[in-house]
């Protein structure tokens, strides 16, 4: 299996207390070698911060289980592990599942396949 290191990839909500990252994608399972999907970073929007959820300070590290198609979208996803808030759960899903990706290579061809995205919820200076 080809993988890279993962890469944090953060951007500022317009309330600049708030910063929200990502990191890159790795395979889940492969039973073959082959090149994993990674998210297409410079095409896919981030996470807006719920105002709810900055308002409590609440903060956590969700993790989503994606099924990418051999055209790059998002066939499916679940919540692997909650951040322990379900509207920060619920705003990774919605924004992942528009993603786009680079999808998993076998031989060449371009394959599904299934990735671990965690989407981090962080508020500055804590």
């Amino acid at each position: 299996m080809v993988t890279d290191e993962p890469q944090a990839a953060s951007a500022t909500t317009l309330d600049s207390e708030v910063e929200v990252s990502r990191l890159r994608s790795s395979a889940v399972v492969a039973t073959e070698p082959f090149t994993d999907a990674v998210p297409a970073y410079l095409s896919n929007p981030i996470p807006d911060y719920p105002r709810l959820a900055r308002r409590r300070s609440w903060q956590g590290v969700v993790w989503l289980l994606v099924d990418v198609s051999s055209t790059g979208e998002v066939a499916d996803l679940a919540v692997e592990q909650s951040s322990g808030y379900r509207i920060l759960d619920r705003a990774a899903s919605e924004t992942v599942r528009s993603w786009t990706f680079v999808p998993a290579r076998s031989g060449g061809l371009a394959v599904a396949s299934q990735v671990r995205v965690p989407v981090e919820f962080v508020l500055e200076g804590s």
